[in-house]
């Protein structure tokens, strides 16, 4: 698919004036080195180019700018020691901003929102790239972005609304968290008395403790490897292909198999199992063409995102889309409060295979 993109306007989004830094802790430190978090979310509207220029991009605009006031830490970076053993930590000062970008697209609305097999490049046109880090003005620091947002306006047919994020910065909750919020002041007029607790970050870093020096051990792990600032996701250099379903059928032929159940949860319908090993030297000897991960959760429901637009048409997760290993997504599902939804990135003849063993295994449960 041939893309035709123009960037209608690039800005900078600031929150008020301040400072904050926030130290690193063992449930963040070792996402040090990972690459960035890519995703992407879509909603129908029929908008035209000029009701977006004039209505869309201020509101969105200003709405973030006050959803910034509450997670300032996402304007600004992560701050590399490199001349001393320091740990690195998280500091956003005054003149720290967001970088939001807003283009027009020609490319077909309806072909992404499908759940139909389609090529992983084509979505790279709408998630933004990071700025490179760069040094401090004193040379012995390096400074790297947190966060950037690009929306992309399909003239009269939708929108889609791409992040890209340091993983080191949160997880999927604090990250649901913060667009959640972005997205109510959108719709309800930037009025923040709307944000209850649930969408306030907490940025105490006292109440854990870490007794036993996890967070230095770790650490010190991390840095017998290459400590990589630039983001390390690269785009496939192969044909792969993205698809993704609701698990609905398994539920019914659990409950087939098994009557006298009265529940089935998620990790039922699919299990994964884990091998305990705290694990850090381990897994950093791994060969990564060979590792199979699984990312996102149920809990996080990107699907409930609405800024005044109706909810999310469709959720997709670009980060499991890199050469290395295999990877596979979960969300909640869009139609139904007790499904998941999963993605997959593999490459056509993989997805092949894949879908003749998962459709076989469907057939004799």
């Amino acid at each position: 698919m041939v893309a035709m993109a123009m960037v209608i306007e690039q800005c900078q989004v600031v929150p008020p004036p301040g400072e904050l830094t926030l130290p690193l802790t063992f449930f963040n430190v070792v996402w040090f080195n990972f690459h960035r978090i890519w995703r992407i979310l879509f909603y129908k509207l029929s908008v035209s180019k000029s009701d977006f220029v004039k209505i869309i991009i201020p509101t969105l605009k200003h709405s973030l700018s006050l959803a910034l006031q509450h997670y300032m830490i996402l304007s600004g970076n992560v701050v590399y020691p490199l001349n001393s053993n320091n740990l690195p930590e998280l500091h956003y000062v005054t003149g720290d901003s967001v970088s939001v970008t807003f283009y027009e697209s020609d490319m077909d609305f309806n072909f992404f929102i499908g759940d139909h097999r389609r090529n992983v490049k084509d979505f790279c046109h709408f998630v933004p790239k990071l700025v490179e880090p760069c040094k401090s003005a004193t040379g012995d620091v390096q400074l790297a972005p947190l966060l950037a947002i690009q929306v992309t306006l399909f003239p009269n047919h939708g929108i889609s609304i791409g992040f890209t994020n340091h993983h080191v910065v949160g997880d999927g909750a604090s990250i649901v968290g913060f667009i959640k919020a972005w997205a109510m002041l959108n719709k309800f007029d930037q009025n923040e008395r709307i944000l209850g607790e649930n969408f306030r970050p907490f940025y105490d870093r006292s109440v854990i403790k870490d007794p036993y020096g996890l967070t230095t051990l770790l650490w010190d792990i991390m840095k017998k490897y290459k400590v990589e600032m630039c983001d390390i996701f690269s785009i496939p250099s192969h044909d792969k292909v993205r698809g993704s379903n609701d698990i609905i059928k398994l539920e019914t032929l659990i409950f087939s198999r098994c009557p006298g159940l009265t529940h089935v949860t998620s990790f039922t319908k699919i299990a994964t199992t884990k091998e305990e090993i705290d694990w850090a030297k381990e897994v950093s000897a791994i060969d990564k063409n060979r590792t199979f991960s699984v990312g996102g959760s149920p809990k996080h429901d990107f699907y409930a995102v609405d800024f005044s637009w109706e909810r999310t048409e469709k959720l997709e997760s670009v980060s499991i889309d890199s050469d290395s290993g295999i990877a596979m997504y979960l969300s909640k599902s869009r139609n139904s409060d007790g499904d998941l939804e999963v993605g997959l990135c593999l490459s056509k003849n993989r997805m092949n295979a894949f879908a003749a063993i998962f459709n076989h295994g469907l057939s004799i449960l």
